[in-house]
């Protein structure tokens, strides 16, 4: 499990015994003032062992730490970014060459701007190749699938500046065409987008998540999941409302189209992240949310008839994001947060019932918010 430290300028790795602890830990310095902001995580030199890239914001770099055998994450690289203001990174092969590459979204006044960071296999990288946005786009996230079906991954982005989704088709060897824009309406500041294949055409479909202009059905919505919630085999969305004390789920009919959206009570004004999972292996898909103004997750676990109930718990200073894993080898879905005013992270370990049994504290100085927190996967 990796958090980055922002004003501490570090990362810090926890390793799981597979028990109901974890406390063995190593930091790693980011460089003084480095301001890291975002992990990604995967195979970056074929060695079988997941290595970490580390994002630095203010350093415009990024570093590579390569992990060993013994779980340490000891040697370390890093390439620079070039002013570009890193806010997004994720590790793909977008080759299909079975070598992981990495793609970033950039934030820089002058440099708005998607980066592609292509792996050769053995712990190296090239140069970015740096492709446009255009002006004022402010690029807040970037996801890679194959939109065309050419079997080479293509980019989608969330521009927020620009009020739009952002295409761009993979031309061959990890080189891409000039974006291609969706407009998601006038001052709808995309913010979040995420894929699937909504309406079983076996072609990826866009879910973008606009902050004010409330297009998919919602007021103000933060963040986006998708999955199959009333087990009709066709996908739904869910979004987490940011000023607004609920979610909301608009159920798919399979063909692209939704259902108006279900509003669910949460009494928090701030639910900012969201993580979708079966966490009591019923075969029905639940949903943890992570408020940050009620300092507590909210467990709503699926049933035929939607998601009557609610559980909550209790947890560090301002959560700001979370992710649901097996962190103690039981195959039961486990639930970490970042807690930034708080510095620390809170785990629970699940049960094979509804509930959740003990919660783990462990401590790290000046967590950054909106921070990934993950057990060697690739960010969702």
């Amino acid at each position: 499990m990796f958090a980055l430290g922002y004003a501490a300028d570090n990362i810090a790795v926890y390793y799981g015994y597979g028990t109901n602890s974890s406390t063995h830990s190593l930091t790693y310095s980011t460089g003084s003032g480095s301001e890291s902001c975002m992990i990604a995580v995967g195979h970056f030199d074929n060695d079988n062992r997941p290595d970490i890239a580390v994002v630095n914001f203010d350093a415009n770099n990024i570093i590579v730490l390569f992990g060993y055998e013994n779980g340490s994450s000891a040697n370390q690289t890093a390439f620079s970014t070039e002013s570009s203001r890193v806010v997004w990174i994720q590790a793909t092969d977008l080759k299909n060459d079975s070598i992981t590459d990495l793609v970033t979204a950039n934030y820089a006044t002058r440099s708005v701007s998607v980066s592609v960071i292509l792996g050769y296999g053995n712990g190296t990288f090239s140069n970015p190749s740096t492709y446009s946005t255009r002006f004022d786009s402010f690029p807040f996230m970037v996801v890679s699938g194959d939109f065309n079906g050419d079997k080479r991954m293509d980019l989608a982005i969330a521009n927020f500046g620009t009020n739009n989704a952002g295409i761009m088709f993979e031309n061959g060897k990890g080189i891409f065409g000039t974006q291609k824009q969706l407009s998601t309406g006038s001052n709808s500041y995309s913010y979040s987008i995420a894929l699937s294949d909504l309406n079983n055409d076996f072609i990826l479909d866009l879910v973008v998540a606009n902050y004010e202009n409330k297009s998919i059905g919602v007021a103000s919505p933060y963040s986006i999941g998708i999955g199959d919630f009333n087990k009709d085999n066709s996908m739904d969305v869910i979004a987490t409302n940011n000023g607004s004390s609920n979610v909301g789920i608009l159920l798919g009919y399979g063909n692209g189209s939704f259902a108006s959206s279900i509003m669910y009570l949460t009494e928090s004004s701030s639910s900012i992240s969201i993580a979708i999972c079966d966490l009591n292996k019923d075969n029905r898909l639940n949903i943890v949310l992570i408020n940050n103004d009620t300092n507590r997750i909210d467990i709503l676990l699926g049933y035929d008839e939607g998601f009557p109930m609610q559980t909550e718990y209790a947890i560090g200073s301002d959560p700001n994001c979370g992710v649901v894993r097996d962190f103690n080898n039981d195959t039961v879905v486990d639930i970490a947060t970042t807690n930034q005013y708080g510095n620390t992270i809170s785990i629970f370990l699940g049960y094979r019932t509804d509930l959740l049994q003990q919660k783990l504290t462990l401590s790290l100085a000046k967590l950054l918010p909106l921070v990934l927190l993950g057990t060697l996967i690739m960010i969702e």
